[in-house]
C-alpha cells in the first residue's frame, strides 16, 4: 500500500511538462464526446486505456520518445482503425498542446510563493486533476483498467508492469490528488525534499486553489483551447480492433 501511494507521489509531482492522469482522461473524454456516436464503447474504453498508456514509461523506465511523439495531428488520431494507437497518439497531441498554453498563459507564475520554484511545474499538474476529478466518471474509468490491451505487450515492457501500471491507475482514479497527498504524509512517506508535514500542507493548498477563481478561469481557458480545436475535425464512424 506504502509503494502505491509513493508511485503516485513521485508521478504526481514528476517535473515534466506534460499534463497528468485526471487531465489525460477529463479531455479524452471530451474528445470522444465530440465524436459523438461515432466510436461504440469497446473503442472509448480502449482509447482511454491508450491516452492513459504513455506515462508507462516513470513505471518501466524507459525513454520518453519510446511511448510519446511530437508533431501529431487530430486528424489523423480521428481516421485511427485502432482504439489504442489513436488514444496514445492523443495523449501526446494533449502534452504538445497543453505545453504550449501554459507557457503563453504565465500561470506557473500566479502560484503561490510558498510553492517552491522547482515543484511548481509538478504542483500545476496535480492541481489541473484536483480540478478536472469532479467532471470524470473516475468509478467507470477505474474499471476500464481491469482490461489489458493486447498492443500494450508491443513496446517490450514486461507484463509484470504493465500489470502494475493497471493497478496504478486504478488506484490513482479511486481517489482526489489532495486525498493522495493527505495519505502520504500521514503514512510519513517523505517525497524528495517534502516531509510528511508538507504533503499535507500540499494537500491543503490543493483543495484551497482548487476553488481559487484565477485556476478556475485557467482550467476553463484550457479546455476551451482543446474544444476549439476538436471542433475543427471531422469525424467518421470508427469501431474498436479488440
Amino acid at each position: 500500500m506504502l509503494a502505491r501511494y509513493l508511485l503516485a507521489i513521485t508521478i504526481l509531482f514528476s517535473s515534466a511538462s506534460a499534463a497528468s492522469h485526471m487531465t489525460h482522461a477529463y479531455l479524452a473524454e471530451r474528445w470522444l464526446a465530440h465524436c459523438g456516436n461515432a466510436y461504440d464503447d469497446t473503442y472509448k474504453r480502449n482509447f482511454i486505456i491508450g491516452t492513459l498508456f504513455p506515462d508507462i514509461r516513470y513505471m518501466a523506465k524507459i525513454e520518453r520518445a519510446k511511448t510519446h511523439k511530437y508533431g501529431v495531428s487530430l486528424k489523423k488520431i480521428a481516421y485511427y482503425h485502432d482504439a489504442f494507437a489513436a488514444g496514445k497518439q492523443f495523449h501526446s497531441y494533449v502534452d504538445e498542446t497543453r505545453e504550449g498554453f501554459v507557457k503563453k498563459s504565465g500561470v506557473l507564475a500566479k502560484l503561490p510563493e510558498i510553492i517552491q520554484p522547482n515543484m511548481r511545474v509538478g504542483f500545476l499538474k496535480i492541481l489541473e486533476d484536483e480540478i478536472f476529478c469532479n467532471q470524470l466518471d473516475r468509478k467507470k474509468i477505474q474499471n476500464y483498467f481491469y482490461h489489458i490491451d493486447p498492443a500494450e505487450y508491443k513496446f517490450d515492457i514486461p507484463s509484470h508492469i504493465i500489470q502494475k501500471w493497471h493497478e496504478h491507475l486504478n488506484h490513482y482514479f479511486g481517489r482526489r490528488p489532495s486525498l493522495t497527498c493527505t495519505v502520504a504524509g500521514t503514512v510519513h512517506l517523505r517525497f524528495f525534499s517534502l516531509t510528511p508535514q508538507q504533503l499535507k500542507q500540499t494537500s491543503t493548498l490543493l483543495k484551497k486553489l482548487a476553488h481559487h477563481e484565477t485556476f478556475i478561469d485557467y482550467t476553463k481557458k484550457l479546455t476551451e483551447i482543446f474544444d476549439k480545436k476538436f471542433k475543427k475535425v471531422k469525424i467518421r464512424p470508427q469501431k474498436a480492433t479488440s
